[in-house]
Parts: structure tokens; sequence; C-alpha cells
């Protein structure tokens, strides 16, 4: 009679062990998926990151860039401003000519400073979105 319940244990035990192994290669194959998601998302991860530090300093290139092209538009306007304040008071008619030119040159040269300052305040927020 023992040796009958001993048996039945025993194959009560083996069927559980079995059982248990089977849940344990369950286990085994969930962790192993979700360490490759991991790796995938890592790489992806680091991919973006990437990305995003090129296109930062591509953004920073371009907002230094008109940040430039609009201290040189500055520049040329405050030159032209002094020549054109020189020319005004002389009397001769190849001055006022020149005068004409200059003051046609000096709104082209403010039209540009415009564009580049929009182009500095767009570079700069998105530069400011970037970094967020």
């Amino acid at each position: 009679a023992q040796l009958l319940e001993a048996r039945a244990m025993l194959a009560q035990r083996e069927a559980e062990a079995e059982e248990m192994g089977r849940e344990l290669s369950g286990y085994a194959a969930s962790y192993k998926r979700v360490a490759e998601a991991h790796q995938l998302l890592y790489a992806s991860h680091v991919r973006q990151v990437g990305e995003l530090g090129d296109k930062l300093g591509k953004a920073e290139a371009r907002a230094e860039g008109a940040e430039a092209r609009v201290a040189d538009g500055a520049a040329q306007i405050e030159t032209l401003s002094a020549m054109a304040a020189a020319i005004e008071a002389s009397d001769e008619e190849e001055q006022r000519a020149a005068l004409a030119s200059m003051g046609r040159r000096l709104t082209a040269i403010r039209v540009k400073e415009l564009q580049a300052d929009r182009q500095l305040r767009a570079q700069a927020s998105e530069l400011a979105g970037l970094r967020e």
C-alpha cells in the first residue's frame, strides 16, 4: 500500500516537474523576446539621437549663417547711410544720381536684411525645438 502510494506521489511529482519545465521554457522564450525588443529599441534610440544631433548641428550652422548675413546687412546699411548723408550734403547732379543709386541699393540691402532676420528667427525657433 505504501509502495503504491509512493509511486502515485512520484508520478504526481514527475507530472508537476514536467509542467514546471514547460512553464520555464515559456518564460525563457518570453525573456528572449523581451531582450530582443530591448536591443531593437536601444538601437533605434541611438540612431534617433544621432539623427537629432546631425539636425541640431545643421540648424546651428544655418542659424550662424543667418546671423552673419544679418550682421553684414547691418554693416552695409550703416556704410551706405553714411555715404548717402555725405552725398546729400553736396549740390552736384552726379552726386544726386549716385545718391539715388545708393538709395536703391540700400533698399535692396534692407529687404535682404529683413529676409535674413526672418530666417534667423525661424532657425532660432527650430533650434529651440531641437534642444527640447
